[in-house]
């Protein structure tokens, strides 16, 4: 699948060439959901033996209705 607007080869590269990596308690842990939702936030428990690994403890974060943001 490919989105339109977007041509040429596939790139590869690791995350933290993407990101920057922030430890602490960003998220309040009553307002994180178990089940499905829109957005699922990306903590420390998903990164397993050097790999990302979405299935493990996965949580999940509600975006407000007006800014499709996720508040906490």
């Amino acid at each position: 699948m490919r989105f339109s607007g977007f041509e040429g080869d596939w790139g590869l590269m690791s995350l933290r060439e993407m990101v920057e990596f922030k430890t602490g308690y960003a998220f309040k842990s009553e307002k994180m959901l178990s089940e499905r939702s829109t957005y699922q936030l990306i903590k420390m428990s998903n990164v397993y033996q050097n790999e990302l690994r979405l299935d493990r403890n996965p949580s999940f974060g509600k975006p407000s209705k007006i800014t499709n943001k996720i508040t906490y």
